[in-house]
């Protein structure tokens, strides 16, 4: 059995895919923003889950059971480590008050923030994992972070020649309170 059954051209159409199912999601099934109803919700849910097991019958057929074992274990774990996600939605949603009605386009956007990080890290994890010197790309990772940081307050001190207030109790002590 191979190592893996990925290729350049399995994952190049894999992404596509899923490119163009969150854009048939976000940009024709969901244009109108509208409140989702629980009916609907669940609807969509056995869509995906449908989805997702005709792509684990396509890996038996065409890879074996193995890999669709695999896939399906790995399907379960992460539908049962996201519930805990429905609640800190839930959570979110009510603190900064988010109508109904534009939750999913919300929950879309943060969800293709996420991938699109996820991706970030997994390509910059495997460079690091090639690198002849892994902890070199780590550590610029971090001096790129500190210099990002600390720019505020070099900033402040060439301008100000003095450092920055410490917060806003300092900043209201030395300019006033800040109009709302």
């Amino acid at each position: 059995m191979p190592e893996t059954i990925g290729s350049p051209t399995l994952w190049l159409c894999f992404t596509a895919f899923i490119v163009a199912m969150l854009a048939l999601d976000l940009g024709v099934l969901h244009r109108d923003a509208h409140e989702v109803s629980v009916r609907e919700a669940f609807g969509w849910s056995l869509v995906w889950i449908a989805l997702s097991l005709a792509f684990a019958a396509g890996l038996y057929f065409l890879a074996g059971p193995t890999y669709a074992l695999q896939f399906v274990t790995g399907y379960l774990i992460e539908k049962a480590l996201s519930v805990d996600n429905v609640f800190v939605f839930l959570v979110v949603f009510s603190f900064f008050k988010v109508p109904a009605k534009l939750q999913h386009r919300v929950l879309f956007w943060g969800i293709f923030g996420a991938l699109v990080m996820r991706a970030a890290f997994i390509v910059a994890g495997a460079i690091d994992a090639q690198a002849d010197h892994p902890v070199a790309l780590r550590k610029q990772l971090v001096e790129v972070r500190l210099m990002v940081c600390t720019r505020p307050v070099v900033v402040s001190n060439e301008i100000h020649g003095t450092p920055p207030p410490s917060g806003r109790a300092d900043h209201e002590r030395q300019h006033g309170p800040k109009g709302l």
